[in-house]
This record gives structure tokens, sequence and C-alpha cells, in this order.
């Protein structure tokens, strides 16, 4: 009986043992399966961003090129030593801008000009041909010398003649491979991962710098055969997918398994291939598989037990990463990633509702954690969240994409619905600041009529909407429309050559006039800025200035116009003018920032010019912001010698009262109420308006005055300055001098 027993125990002992066994096979299978599910995720990830790297390496060169050839001058027919430092005067300042290698122009008989001083004979290559025939190319990897291993990529464009429109040269430039490669560089994997970008031949654009990678690479395809001979069907699978302009995955060996995705990029025939070997599952899968044959061993006679705390802690492992992946650290609601998993599971199951994707911001947040700390940020952003959460109805979803950013995904009757539902959800936000700063949305809502596009292409449409609502001075809600896009591209435009532009002078300050109304003598000005482009362009102020606002290159181009106001006033100064003191707008979003009066008298210290020939504005608005802060900087400004301006003033947030709070020296009345003029109502405001400031010290100048009648009217209530169209209209800088600035 008791050997029975034991031999029972054994066949027991056994048979757990094989189910052990095959548990352990099905679980490390089904780890497997999932890590390596998760990976080609991820690849395929990667490889996208890669893509959009290249596009958007490539496509801002090609623009950059088109944008100059249109203006371009330089005369062909001269000697060719004149011909060379023509095209070194007009493009090197392009090339060392743009870190090119070099820049050229091709003549249509393959004669070639170049910023290194070289002149030689591209006949033949065919880039180059396509380029004269009109379109704009870029070729693949070119070595920049005959037998150098370093290679240069050529950006070109066609040069036309201004009246025939046909091709009479090409512009080119030469970008460094290395440099170019940086845009594929993704640190993916652990750094395990990289990226080639090859031909549809599989000859290299750009190669490879990591170790792993194939070496000297000058064909994917031959070097993959060269690697092992196994990878003939990897290759050729290559090759169908590159003949069919699909995507997809392959394997091949290069020492070791590696996947491969291809993807293609849209430019040319080019290919980006995103590597990384499938050790990366297996080290994984390593990991988890040592630790269970270590407790398999170690609590081998405790086998129940021992499954139950691998569950258990797989359940944990899981729960922690999800809790990481869809749990929003600051709002315990959704991520961004859990918004776009629920969003693809409601369009797919409940596709037969009306949806409208939302995506909304506060103004100036940065701003309220700046005063407030960023304790209080935290706070509106978790009320922001539990707003929605607590409004939501079925198959609806809120997200938090990022610091005060939300998407929510919302069903709907009709826009009436919409707006409303947006309204109530801004009221209620309001209420949860108690009084102390004012919470200003800005909403982009993109209605869903095809439930079966892209979550990317809906989240997309939904932040044109929005940058048009936060580029707006009007409405603070924003539907998309089909030509947000064209916005879109110029506003990225805008931010892509500001930097550039500010290099380069393009930003100019034009003065307009402010006339004492008793004596009719120059007393002021104020600086308004122009962006005069390259080709002679000038783009108004209402076109640039907004889209800087919302990228936070105001305050930059604030300073500049300072510094530029400043360095002409002492340069009058010296020569003996009689200057009157200018004032510069200053933008409500510096208000915030400490070093703002440390900034400003750092540049009239720079300058040497005396505070009392400049002066800031400030749009009346900004006193709604925060009452505190603005006269602590009005005090600390009137501490270096600088007066204060209130802009625009009848038209914004503030009361009179708010004049008693801040001690401004001037009050700049608004043209719409110069406009009413005339009419009865409109006569005592403007009066009342003059009479108040005064009475608190204040000087007044009247904005916009354009006819004889609001002049003499505004004479006659005691107004001091007249700014507008009635004496002068803004003029360049010498225009102001030689008209305003001369002795009595």
């Amino acid at each position: 009986m008791k050997k029975n027993s034991i031999k029972q125990l054994w066949i027991a002992l056994a048979i757990l043992g094989v189910i052990l066994i095959a548990a352990v096979v099905v679980y490390v299978r089904a780890l497997t399966k999932n890590f390596e599910h998760e990976v080609l995720l991820t690849l395929e990830e990667v490889s996208n961003q890669g893509m959009i790297s290249v596009q958007t390496e490539a496509k801002s060169k090609l623009q950059l090129l088109e944008d100059l050839a249109t203006i371009i001058e330089i005369d062909l027919d001269g000697e060719t030593s004149e011909v060379l430092q023509d095209i070194r005067n007009e493009l090197m300042p392009i090339v060392k801008g743009n870190e090119f290698y070099a820049m050229g122009i091709v003549l249509p008989d393959g004669t070639t000009y170049s910023t290194t001083g070289e002149v030689y004979d591209a006949t033949g290559q065919g880039f180059y041909d396509m380029a004269l025939q009109g379109e704009s190319v870029i070729s693949g990897r070119i070595p920049m010398t005959v037998g150098s291993d370093e290679y240069v990529n050529l950006y070109m464009t066609p040069i036309l003649d201004d009246a025939s429109k046909e091709v009479i040269a090409v512009l080119f430039a030469a970008y460094e491979t290395d440099k170019f490669r940086s845009s594929l560089e993704v640190v993916s994997f652990h750094g395990a991962g990289y990226s080639y970008l090859v031909e549809g031949d599989g000859d290299t654009v750009v190669d490879s710098a990591h170790p792993t990678s194939f070496q000297n690479m000058t064909n994917v395809m031959d070097s993959m055969l060269e690697a092992d001979a196994k990878n003939e069907e990897a290759v050729a699978l290559m090759q169908e997918m590159i003949q069919n302009n699909e995507s997809g995955r392959i394997i091949f060996h290069n020492k070791v398994d590696k996947y491969m995705y291809c993807r293609p990029v849209g430019i040319n025939d080019w290919y980006l291939l995103t590597v990384v070997p499938l050790s990366v599952v297996n080290n994984q899968l390593n990991v988890v598989t040592v630790d269970t044959v270590i407790l398999l061993v170690v609590l081998g006679g405790i086998f129940f037990s021992l499954m139950f705390l691998l569950i258990k802690q797989q359940r944990k492992k899981e729960e922690e990463l999800e809790e990481l992946a869809y749990v929003d650290s600051v709002t315990g609601g959704n991520t961004f990633a859990k918004f776009q998993q629920s969003f693809a599971d409601v369009m797919y199951s409940h596709p037969n509702h009306n949806y409208a994707l939302v995506s909304l911001d506060l103004d100036r947040f940065k701003m309220i954690n700046d005063l407030y700390g960023y304790e209080e940020g935290d706070r509106i952003i978790r009320n922001m969240s539990n707003l929605w959460e607590e409004s939501l109805r079925a198959f609806e979803v809120c997200g938090h994409r990022t610091a005060d950013r939300f998407v929510v995904l919302l069903t709907y009757l009709d826009q009436e619905d919409l707006e409303e539902r947006i309204q109530n959800y801004r009221e209620k936000l309001q209420a949860t600041a108690h009084g102390k700063y004012q919470l200003n949305l800005r909403v982009g809502i993109y209605i869903i009529e095809d439930k079966t596009e892209a979550f990317s292409i809906a989240y997309d449409r939904s932040m044109m909407a929005f940058s048009a609502a936060k580029n707006s001075s009007k409405q603070y809600v924003a539907f998309y429309q089909a030509d947000m896009e064209e916005q879109l591209i110029w506003e990225k435009s805008v931010e892509d050559s500001f930097q550039s532009a500010l290099r380069n002078h393009e930003f100019v300050v034009f003065y307009q006039a402010k006339v004492n109304a008793e004596t009719g003598r120059v007393s002021g000005a104020e600086a308004l800025v122009r962006w005069i482009r390259p080709d002679g362009t000038i783009v108004p102020p209402n076109r640039f200035i907004p889209v800087l606002e919302n990228n936070g290159n105001i305050a930059e181009l604030d300073r500049y116009i300072f510094k530029e106001v400043c360095l002409r006033q002492k340069a009058w100064l010296d020569e003996g003018k009689p200057i009157v003191p200018v004032s510069v707008n200053l933008s409500r979003v510096q208000l915030a920032d400490r070093e703002l009066v440390n900034n400003y008298h750092g540049i009239l210290e720079e300058t040497g010019l005396p505070a009392e020939y400049v002066g800031l504005e400030f749009t009346e608005s900004a006193m709604f912001d925060n009452e505190e802060v603005l006269r602590n900087t009005v005090d600390r400004l009137h501490d270096i010698g600088v007066k204060v301006l209130i802009d625009d003033f009848g038209v914004g947030y503030s009361s009179m009262m708010s004049l008693k709070v801040i001690p401004v020296d001037i009050l700049k009345v608004d043209k719409s109420f110069i406009d009413s003029i005339g009419d009865e109502r409109g006569d005592k405001i403007v009066i009342s308006i003059i009479e108040f400031a005064l009475s608190l010290g204040m000087s007044v100048t009247a904005e916009g005055v354009e006819t004889d009648n609001q002049y003499h009217f505004l004479r006659q209530h005691r107004c001091n300055d007249i700014q507008g169209y009635y004496f002068s209209k803004p003029v360049p800088a010498n225009e102001y001098c030689k008209r305003f600035l001369v002795s009595a």
C-alpha cells in the first residue's frame, strides 16, 4: 500500500510536471507573441516618425530653394569670375544659414557655378535634366568629390524667366548626407534600432552609422545578399513591395536575424527601411523565462502556489503598465494614448451617432503657472478633466494631451448643441477660479463625417480649428474648415522663417507721429513693425503678429523692435536732431516674465539712450490679466525712467477704476471712440474719458484721428496729443526724420 502510495505520488508529480511544463511552454509562447506584437507596432511607429522627419527635412529645403528661385538676381551672361562672385554674394548667406555644403546655379548647357568657386559641366546627370525640365527634385547621395567617401544630397529647382516662364537655369543646394542622416536617427529599442533611406533599386540615399548596420553600403539589396544567401526571399519580397509602392515587414539575416519595416517616403522613389534585431524580443523573453525556471526549481513542490504567484505578478505588471500608458498622472483620467484607443473603439462599435472631436486649452496657462505656482496649475488641469468627466454622455470620452491641452469626443444633435455644451463647460470652469483670474478657453471642433477615417486625420483637423480659435481675437471656438490647412501652412512658414527674418533685419520700424493738439508740433511717435520680405513683399502685421503670439516668438520680436528704436533714437540724438519720445508696443504675454524690466533696462544701457526718449505701450486688455503684477511692472519701469502708455483704451476688459490703481503716464483713447465724435453720446463718452484721465494726472492721446472736426473737438476738450492720418500715417524712419525731426 505504501509502495502504491509512493507510486501514485510519483505519478501525480509526473502529471503535475507535465502540466507544469505544458503551462510554461504555453506561457512562453504567449509572451513571445505579445512581445513580438509590441515590437512590430513600435517598429511601424518608428518608421512612420522617420518618414515624417524625412518629408519635413526634404520639403522644407525644397521650399526654401523654390522661394529663393523667384527672387534671386544674378547676371548669368557675365564673365565667369563675375558670375562666381555674384553667386557667392547672393547664396553664401543662405549656405551658412541653412548649413548647406554648397549652393550654385546650372545653365541649360550644363555649365555649373558653385559657391565653392568651382565651375564644371553637369551635362548628362539625370536629376539636373529633370530640374531643367521644370521639376523640383532631390538626388540620391553623391560623392563630394571624385573618390570621396563623404557624400551630399542635391536639392534642385528651376529658375524661370519672368516673362516667358521658361527654365533659364537650375538653382541647387548640396546638403551633407551625414546631416541628412540625423533626421533618421530616431532613438528606438534602447539604441538597437536604426534606419536606411534607399532608392527604388536599393541604391543608398542615406546609410546608417549604427555599428550593427551594413557599413559603407552602396545598395541594400546587394548588401543583404552578400550578408547571407538565405536573404534572397527577403530581397524578392522587398522588390515586390517597392514595385507595388507598398509598406510591409520582412525578416533578413545579417549576423543575426532582424526585422526590417519598408515604407515609401513619397519623395522620388525613395523607401525608408527601419531595422531592429529579433533579439529585442528574445532578450525581453529571456528575462521572464529565466525567472520562471528559477521559480520552478526553487518552488517546484508548491506548483499551484507558484502558478498563482506568477499569474498575480503578471497581472500586476500588466495593470502597472496599463496605468502608466492609460491613466494620466495629473488628472487620474485618460491619457492621450488611451483616448486614441477609445476613439477607435467607439467609431468601430457605434458608428451611427453624430460625433465631433474637440481640442482645447487655456490662453496663457504658462502665465498662471508663473504667477500662482505649478500646484495651482495642476489644480486647474484636474478641474478641466473632472468637469468633462461629469458631463460626458454615452459613447463620449475625454483625454489629457499635455499641460493644459485636452481632447474630447462628443456626440451632438446639431451645432448649437455643441456650442451650448462648450459654453456651459466654460462657465463651470471659470467658477473654479473663484474670481482670482480669468480662464479663457480656446476650442477647435472637427465634425466627423467619415467614421472610418484615421484618428490622426481627425485630430489634425481639430487642431487646425484650434489654431484658428487661438489666433482669433473675436471668438474662442472655431469649427474646422477646408481652408484652414492653408492657414496652418502659413503659420509654419512664419515660424520657420522668423529667426532668419530677424537676422536679415526684415522687420522694419515705421513711425507714426503724435502731435501736440495745442501747438501743432510733434510731441512723440509710436513705433510700428512692418515685415518686408527680401522680394519686397510687405506682410501685414495682422498676418504675422497673431502667429508669433501663438508660438511664443512675439516677446523676442518686441525686444528686437525696442532695441532698433533705441539705436535709431541714439543715432538721431548724436546727430543733434530734436528727437521726441517714441513708444514701443509690449505684448501682454511678457507680463508674467519676471525678467521683463531687467531685459529692457539692459537694452537701454547697451544702446546708451536716455530712458526719457522711449516708452512702452500695454494694450488695455493686459490690465485684466493680473492687476497686481501689472502695477509692480509699471512701478519698476518708472524706477528706470521709462514711461508707460495704455493703448486701445475703452475696448478691453478693464474699468476706469483700474487706472486709479495702475499709475500709467499716458492714456491712448481707441479709434472706435474717436470715430463716434459728432454723435451726442459719443461726444460725452470721449469728454468723460479725457476729463477722468486728466484728473488722475495722465496725459491723453487720441488714436485714429482723421478729420478736421475730430481734431478741433479734441483740442477744444483739452486732449493733449493727436495721432492718426490727420497728421501722418506710419512712415519709414528716414521720412519721419525729414518731416518731424527738424529744428524750429
